[in-house]
């Protein structure tokens, strides 16, 4: 956002210049001047062009991609045809200006020199209303490559032009981005040293610092960023380390961002790091951390727009605990879903996601009172009835791990061949959906060696003890079994 209000106070003081220069020479008055054609254009298309700078800045802030960024690629594209529009009238202007005698020059009209300006200042608008039409693209897109290749082109002449004027300095700033957003980092930092060797506006002076410091972290140099409290450079390293790989180390900074954020009472900014940090955690599978923080930035913020759907993250994560939960876990896991989704209609009973959290609770109640009925009936023998209810909770939940489990149990138990083969089949369709080596699937490893002997199908077994042997050592195994498991035979890999 800073950014955006640059680029419009720039212009704005050079519209400013041009009407100081043209009182000097005994112009006419600024209400005069403001008459004049094009200027009220000039301003509104410049504003606008911010106001969607501003707008691409927050919808990336608040990790926007894909089709959530087509209205700020719809309100580039107005910027840029508003843009060129006005071009086409200053280059009518001019040609008409030029045409005139200065004697038959209407003293309230642009001068030569004022339209010849206006005309760089607006390329370099061009130019930077095309980057911003680049950053709503991914990086490796050819949208994107090819927008910043048009934003080039429109400030290459002017950034090499030997004056001193502040459209200048903006063009050569512009092109210094763009050459570093299109990966061009040998030719933006020679020309970053070049324009600093010329004494440039203290203003300039510290925006070509700032770029190199931008180029820097793109090298892979992040130490300077890190060591300092700049939320700009803060958050650019935050991506960059993202970028390379180094996710802890980007959370982490992410969350310094956060606090940062929170002294300056920057709310908002405050929470799309957080977020920003927890999709990380996410991401690294660490399940529980990244539910431990979605929940904690809704309850920490329950009055914004965005704490209902954060809190129904947690739920979602909540919920993937329950069905990748071991048995031990199960019981605690589905107790703190079921808080958590009863937590959520209390702090948003108005809110929309309120109706999806009451369902998910009614489902979720309703089906643990059939589990607790299917192991009512078989403990009491009635294998058929418990069977059918597990068969009947698979089709809602085929990826509870823990309910696919205690089905193949239960099917395991069996005298039944048919059932037996089920129960195989079963044990192998857990089996791949578990981490190799982890408890669940050696489980389901032992269950399936098992079964086969029990099927007579002695040779299947063999090999398949061998291919265990050769994949994990003993060491690799599971704890042992519970009360329960069917417990390795002779020649098994042993936990």
């Amino acid at each position: 956002m800073k950014g955006s209000i640059t680029f419009l106070v720039v212009f704005l003081l050079m519209l400013a210049n041009t009407i100081t220069q043209a009182q000097k020479n005994n112009a006419p008055n600024y209400k005069a001047l403001q008459s004049r054609p094009l200027y009220k254009s000039l301003q509104q298309t410049l504003e606008r062009l911010s106001r969607t700078e501003t707008d691409r800045e927050e919808a990336s802030l608040a990790g926007k991609q894909g089709v959530e960024m087509d209205p700020i690629r719809q309100q580039c594209r107005v910027a840029i045809s508003g843009i060129r529009n006005l071009q086409t009238q200053i280059a009518k202007l001019l040609s008409q200006t030029y045409e005139r005698r200065p004697s038959q020059r209407d003293k309230n009209s642009w001068t030569v020199r004022e339209l010849e300006s206006l005309g760089r200042n607006l390329k370099v608008q061009l130019a930077r209303a095309y980057r911003n039409q680049a950053l709503c693209y991914p990086a490796t897109s050819a949208d994107h490559v090819n927008a910043l290749s048009l934003a080039l082109e429109q400030i290459s002449q002017i950034a090499s032009q030997p004056i001193d004027e502040q459209s200048v300095w903006q063009a050569r700033l512009e092109q210094i981005v763009c050459l570093r957003l299109s990966k061009k980092h040998a030719q933006a930092t020679k020309l970053v040293e070049h324009w600093l060797s010329l004494s440039p506006p203290a203003t300039v002076e510290s925006q070509l610092e700032r770029e190199k410091i931008y180029l820097e972290l793109d090298a892979g140099n992040l130490t300077f960023a890190l060591a300092h409290q700049d939320l700009t450079l803060l958050n650019y390293a935050a991506a960059r380390l993202y970028a390379s790989g180094k996710l802890n180390e980007s959370v982490a900074t992410y969350d310094r961002i956060a606090t940062l954020q929170a002294a300056q009472n920057r709310t908002e900014q405050q929470f799309q790091a957080l977020k920003t940090s927890a999709a990380i955690v996410r991401e690294q599978e660490q399940l529980v951390a990244a539910l431990s923080r979605f929940r904690q930035l809704a309850q920490q913020h329950p009055q914004h727009d965005e704490a209902a759907s954060v809190h129904l993250i947690a739920i979602g994560i909540a919920a993937q605990l329950v069905r990748k939960s071991a048995p031990e876990e199960r019981n605690e896991r589905f107790e703190r879903y079921l808080v958590l989704l009863k937590e959520h209609l209390l702090q948003w009973p108005e809110q929309p996601s309120a109706k999806r959290a009451q369902r998910w609770l009614e489902q979720a109640q309703h089906l643990e009172v059939q589990r607790n009925q299917a192991r009512t009936l078989a403990t009491q023998g009635e294998r058929a009835q418990a069977l059918a209810i597990y068969r009947n909770l698979l089709q809602g939940a085929p990826n509870d791990a823990q309910l696919v489990e205690t089905y193949a149990e239960l099917l395991s138990k069996s005298a039944d061949k048919s059932e037996l083969r089920e129960a195989l089949r079963v044990w192998l369709s857990l089996e791949k959906r578990s981490k190799p080596g982890g408890p669940r699937w050696w489980r389901g490893r032992r269950a399936r060696l098992t079964l086969l002997d029990s099927l007579g199908e002695r040779g299947q077994a063999k090999k398949l003890r061998q291919l265990t042997k050769i994949l994990y050592s003993e060491k690799q195994a599971s704890p042992t079994p519970k009360s329960g498991e069917p417990r390795p035979q002779t020649g098994e890999p042993r936990p």
